[in-house]
């Protein structure tokens, strides 16, 4: 009886404790491998919560650029999750990063980063140049003239004044205009410029028509300097001046002769207000002009001979020019010069008045830039 109670106190031990064992656990094997993988899975979510939080360091360098994903992703950049946007900034800094662009390789900065390079379009001039010596800003025209002059009193009572001609005079001259706007590509301005001009006679003598053995020393120079406006429209080019001019026609008679105060120096100053046109057809151009001449005062003439008179004059030119080469044309231009005297009568002399003639035919050329 008494094992009888050994035994069952044994056996109810055995079943509580199988039942603790089981309640531990689980009551599968399956269980309890589910437990031990949920244990594992909050471990590896406190690593990576730990991970989240830690501060990533921060660098100068620009992130690696991956190819765009389709739709027009953004791409990875390295050290970053798959699905996390790095700090790319707003969507315009996204738009146009400074790292980003569309120039061809080779274009780099120190270190191997892409260099930003701008194109600069340059803006259209309004300033246009005309070809040739239509558009040149310098033109140097070195020219031989062969030229005649003639002068007369009209309705001279007295017979001390004695007229004047000589024909087939040698001249030699040199003329230049210079157009700065041209060189500074100053648009309107372009078309204003400088200008001189100078003539000397070569070798001339004068020679009494009662005394041809007796020979006076001639001088004979032209001179003038101002300012120009050149126009052109399509092939007809204008050119309007403005300039001061000099001519001396000085015969050196000794003192003393007879011929002295029969024979008059002259010497014109004036202002000359003309206009020169040129047209073109390709290579050949057509010359023609001409001015006025308000005379200044005309030298011994108008000083000591005919004190108090005036006078006025006039210039017409024509000829052709054609371009040889790409910078200089030669050119034949016959040229016309006329001054009418208004003289005052006194008791020496006695004139109504007087007219002065120059004739040239000018052989030139011009060189151009």
């Amino acid at each position: 009886m008494q094992q009888l109670r050994y035994l069952s106190l044994i056996g109810f031990l055995s079943i509580a404790f199988a039942g603790e064992a089981f309640a531990s656990i689980g009551q599968t094997p399956d269980s309890g491998r589910a437990a031990v993988k949920s244990d594992e899975g909050i471990a590896v979510a406190r690593r990576k919560r730990r991970k989240k939080k830690r501060p990533i360091p921060k660098t100068t360098e620009k992130p690696a650029v991956a190819p765009a994903e389709e739709g027009g992703g953004k791409p990875e950049a390295e050290g970053t999750e798959k699905g996390k946007d790095a700090n790319w900034g707003s969507s315009s800094e996204w738009a146009s990063p400074e790292w980003a662009s569309d120039k061809p390789d080779g274009e780099k900065k120190e270190g191997g980063e892409e260099a930003i390079v701008e194109t600069v379009t340059p803006t259209p001039s309004s300033y246009k140049r005309v070809a040739g010596a239509r558009g040149a800003f310098l033109l140097l025209s070195p020219s031989y003239t062969a030229a005649g002059r003639s002068f007369a009193y009209s309705k001279a009572a007295t017979g001390n004044l004695r007229p004047y001609e000589a024909l087939m005079v040698s001249l030699a001259g040199m003329s230049a205009e210079f157009y700065p706007g041209v060189v500074l590509e100053m648009g309107g301005l372009d078309i204003l410029g400088i200008r001189a001009g100078y003539r000397q006679a070569i070798g001339l003598k004068s020679t009494p028509k009662t005394d041809e053995g007796t020979e006076f020393q001639t001088n004979w120079n032209e001179m003038d300097f101002g300012l120009t406006g050149r126009f052109h429209l399509g092939d007809l080019t204008l050119t309007a001046a403005v300039s001061y001019g000099m001519l001396n026609f000085d015969i050196d008679v000794p003192s003393g002769h007879e011929l002295n105060e029969q024979v008059q120096s002259l010497g014109y100053n004036y202002v000359r207000i003309g206009l020169d046109a040129r047209y073109s057809i390709n290579q050949l151009s057509l010359l023609f002009g001409g001015g006025y001449r308000q005379v200044l005062g005309t030298g011994e003439l108008g000083d000591d001979t005919f004190p108090g008179s005036s006078a006025l004059g006039f210039d017409a030119h024509a000829g052709a020019a054609y371009q040889i080469v790409s910078f200089l044309e030669v050119s034949l231009v016959g040229n016309y010069t006329h001054f009418a005297h208004s003289l005052k009568s006194n008791d020496t002399y006695e004139a109504e008045g007087a007219t002065d003639q120059f004739l040239g035919a000018e052989v030139g050329a011009t060189v151009f830039f």
